[in-house]
């Protein structure tokens, strides 16, 4: 995948980023519990990791690429969400390093 060059890695990302917004219009539809939907995007993060550090093919290391970019951000909401539930106001205005 390094010898693709920069276009096609610009392809993933503008792919990944298109991904994201997509599961973030279908996850504001939906209500579900915060642990579930946690659960439900940490397995395809993992699965696109073991897919793409087991690809043989380009495309299929692409694919698992897409799978943990386009995930990523449903699971860094919810890690924020509950966060937020867990840590007192008054300690989670202290910046935090």
């Amino acid at each position: 995948m390094h010898e693709r060059g920069k276009a096609y890695y610009a392809g993933l990302q503008a792919t990944g980023a298109i991904g994201t917004v997509l599961i973030q219009a279908i996850l504001a539809r939906t209500s579900m519990p915060t642990l579930l939907v946690g659960g439900l995007s940490f397995l395809p993060i993992a699965a696109g990791g073991l897919v793409s550090g087991f690809a043989v093919g380009v495309r299929v290391c692409a694919a698992g690429f897409i799978l943990v970019v386009g995930f990523d951000r449903m699971f860094n909401v919810i890690i924020r969400t509950l966060r937020h539930r867990t840590i007192h106001v008054r300690i989670r205005a202290r910046p935090l390093a």
